[in-house]
């Protein structure tokens, strides 16, 4: 089924009626209890939290925007809005699940996300820039790299 989204249907929403424009990257979150989008066709880092039955069933879930500004690409590190992105691609949870680390397609880049819980927003920051596409990312089992 669909946890998120509108099937067939593109473009930029976030609530229970979210849409998406080329989702390219999923990361769950270490808890299960949310996963993070790479919204490459909206520059965006989404949010689905989803709540579950006693079963294991997606009984609803609700998409925000994390970082970022639709449809506006650029580089800027930042908060929240702020932050811009250009074509996010890949995307990974740290250990804790505190932080999120993502490539940027065309932006040749790879970021640093420090989550903002309970209303307080997600700060964005450049670990490495000047790559040729990078396209995956991934952490290492003890989260050290």
């Amino acid at each position: 089924g669909v946890v998120a989204g509108i099937s067939g249907v593109s473009g930029y929403g976030d609530g229970s009626n979210a849409t998406f424009m080329w989702p390219t990257g999923v990361a769950v979150h270490p808890q299960a209890d949310e996963l993070l989008v790479t919204d490459r066709g909206n520059n965006l880092v989404r949010s689905v939290a989803f709540t579950m039955d006693s079963e294991g069933g997606v009984v609803a879930s609700v998409t925000s925007t994390v970082a970022g500004a639709a449809g506006v690409a650029g580089s800027a590190d930042g908060t929240g809005v702020v932050a811009r992105f250009d074509s996010p691609h890949s995307i990974v949870y740290s250990l804790d699940g505190s932080t999120a680390y993502l490539t940027e397609a065309s932006g040749g880049r790879v970021r640093k996300i420090h989550l903002g819980r309970e209303g307080s927003a997600a700060a964005v920051s450049t670990l490495a820039h000047g790559m040729s596409q990078p396209l995956g990312m991934a952490l290492s089992v003890d989260g050290a790299t």
